[in-house]
């Protein structure tokens, strides 16, 4: 897991500016995801997160995530990384169409295209 913090770009142009990166915590563990999640919190505390303006918990879309997301960071806007999302679109595709390649292809495309442009 990585906790970053950035320094947040104001300016007086109406152009949008990506955030400059400040800091980057890595945080690993071999013990079960209940303790990693303890243990993810205390660093966002140290780090300060009660004053952060603005806060998402970011994540592949796996359960683990979930119940961490839930119990130590409930206030928080849960994102799925955007490869993993497409990655699940592409296995609702073969899904649908488990015996026609071109039509996984097209459904697929369509699904990630309008996840890239913010229809999903």
């Amino acid at each position: 897991m990585t906790i970053s913090s950035y320094i947040p770009v104001v300016t007086g142009d109406d152009e949008d500016k990506a955030p400059t990166l400040l800091v980057t915590t890595y945080l690993a563990t071999m013990n079960a995801s209940d303790e990693f999640g303890v243990l993810a919190r205390l660093e966002a505390e140290r780090r300060g997160i009660r004053q952060a303006r603005q806060c998402v918990v970011l994540g592949d879309g796996a359960a683990w995530i979930d119940t961490l997301h839930q119990r130590h960071f409930p206030r928080h806007v849960r994102i799925i990384d955007w490869y993993h999302a497409a990655e699940h679109l592409h296995d609702v595709a073969k899904s649908a169409y488990p015996k026609h390649a071109g039509e996984q292809q097209q459904l697929a495309k369509r699904l990630t295209d309008a996840l890239w442009n913010g229809q999903v």
